[in-house]
């Protein structure tokens, strides 16, 4: 099983929240032009320049409540890992639609309001990384939250 199903699976056996949206992010250039790839990057470093980057997030709603709490500040513990690429907050347009809803995202500081960010090979290359990093560290909260204590 990919770590993206997983990650959700997991998240749909915490009690105190559901998975609104998510986006695994992906890497799109000259070479892999395809919006929805997923494959690494690693391959193309020194072939291109330039890479279309496409925002890593998911979004969930949290129940008000005391095992809600810790999940939030779990969540936004992982914003911890790379301040500069990576977001925990409410947006807008969730919150109007459903409360309780927030959103951890990986994309540079620069671009934190958009969905895409131009960026340059070596970049894209630390993104994937934080994005990786990022994957795993809410797959291990979701592990944690799935069962409630007592």
């Amino acid at each position: 099983m990919t770590l993206r199903c997983e990650l959700l699976r997991e998240f749909s056996e915490v009690p105190h929240c559901f998975t609104l949206q998510s986006c695994y992010g992906h890497f799109v250039h000259e070479r892999q032009p395809d919006a929805h790839n997923l494959e690494p990057l690693a391959g193309y470093a020194g072939v291109i320049d330039e890479v279309l980057y496409r925002i890593a997030y998911l979004a969930v709603c949290i129940r008000n409540s005391e095992a809600g709490f810790a999940l939030q500040r779990d969540l936004r513990d992982v914003a911890g890992i790379d301040p500069s690429y990576i977001q925990f907050g409410s947006a807008g347009w969730f919150w109007e639609r459903r409360i309780n809803t927030y959103v951890l995202q990986v994309e540079p500081e620069r671009c934190r309001l958009e969905d895409t960010c131009p960026v340059g090979i070596d970049e894209a290359l630390r993104l994937e990384q934080v994005r990786e990093r990022f994957f795993r560290e809410l797959l291990g909260i979701a592990r944690r939250h799935r069962y409630p204590e007592g």
